[in-house]
């Protein structure tokens, strides 16, 4: 099996962006994730965005592009690469995921995000510390420079420790009461999410994104309630026993990211 070099990814990035660079439409290229902060394994793809003018046609023209160089559409993202992640274009044996993005967009996400009136999925800080591979009119680079200048407001990490945890915490748990699993399996991996959240806004960064390097990444920074890692590791790697020991290990968890000395979640009869 082949592993991609940081290199040998970008390469592709670059020969897509030299491509686009030469069409209308297109203002910049940016490289974004586990490539460019050179954190590869097995599964490493290459993210990037086109950043278009708005102009119609953008995804067409991205398309065409892609398979003018022999790339080859993975409807499902699952010939080659993690299953998670979003169809994209494999280029012999790799794997690039190009979207589309317009600098109006970044700006209403910023915004909705630093009011706490939306979560930020991970886009933040990807192209904040995005690889520029071309930009045309200058707008990608002062974006880039304006969400690096960004803090994490109080009002996104309290919006986070109240109601975004304790929505996936109550659904768990009502869920374990039914013994539907699969419905609780889903609802352990938002409030999972949700909690990285918390854990990284305390440490006036941004989300990362929902990919493998969080467990990497989170024993690393402050506010991690102890023995967090350890319990997501061995809970997702070997699977449930004891969804009542699951249940309650969340509820330790939440009210310390919550900050709530001495009072706990309710407790369900389970």
């Amino acid at each position: 099996m082949h592993f991609e070099t940081p290199h040998e990814l970008i390469v592709w990035g670059e020969r897509i962006a030299d491509e686009l660079g030469e069409q209308a439409g297109f203002i910049g290229a940016m490289a974004v994730g586990s490539c460019v902060n050179f954190e590869l394994d097995w599964f490493s793809d290459l993210d990037m965005f086109a950043f278009s003018d708005g102009a119609l046609g953008a995804a067409e023209r991205l398309d065409a592009c892609c398979r003018r160089l022999g790339g080859r559409r993975d409807e499902d993202a699952e010939s080659v690469h993690f299953p998670l992640d979003t169809p994209g274009y494999l280029f012999e044996h790799h794997y690039i995921e190009p979207g589309i993005l317009t600098i109006a967009e970044v700006d209403d996400l910023v915004a909705k995000v630093l009011s706490a009136q939306a979560r930020d999925e991970g886009r933040i800080f990807a192209l904040r510390n995005g690889k520029v591979l071309f930009d045309k009119t200058g707008e990608v680079s002062t974006l880039q420079e304006r969400l690096r200048s960004l803090s994490v407001p109080g009002a996104y990490l309290k919006w986070f420790a109240s109601i975004s945890l304790d929505c996936p915490m109550k659904l768990l748990i009502h869920a374990v009461e039914r013994r539907d699993y699969p419905y609780a399996a889903h609802w352990l991996v938002q409030f999972y999410y949700d909690c990285v959240r918390i854990i990284f806004a305390r440490n006036k960064s941004f989300f990362p994104g929902m990919k493998r390097t969080l467990l990497r990444t989170l024993p690393e920074l402050a506010h991690v309630p102890a023995g967090f890692c350890h319990f997501w590791t061995e809970t997702f790697s070997t699977g449930i026993g004891n969804w009542d020991a699951v249940v309650e290990r969340c509820r330790e968890f939440a009210s310390e990211l919550k900050g709530l000395s001495g009072v706990r979640p309710p407790r369900a009869s389970l």
